[in-house]
């Protein structure tokens, strides 16, 4: 999340916990699956591949499934986990 920095504009500052996150990296035909990034604000900051926080006594190959198939409405294949 940005958060405005003193004077100048804004800049990245790191949350103050750890938050564990899933990610699944999701290739057909040598594309990738990238979700939008967005700010505070609303405003576009990047992309990533989707996922998100993994809850608590959630495996992170549940999470990836759970965050493939809700907002997206994919099947999970998972090949390999790293």
């Amino acid at each position: 999340m940005a958060s405005p920095a003193s004077g100048r504009g804004s800049r990245w500052i790191p949350p103050k916990r750890i938050r564990p996150i899933a990610i699944g990296l999701c290739v057909e035909d040598r594309h990738v699956l990238l979700m939008e990034v967005l700010d505070a604000e609303g405003r576009l900051v990047g992309h990533r591949p989707p996922g998100g926080g993994i809850e608590f006594m959630e495996s992170a190959e549940a999470a990836v499934t759970r965050e493939l198939e809700r907002p997206l409405c994919v099947q999970s294949d998972a090949q390999r986990t790293l």
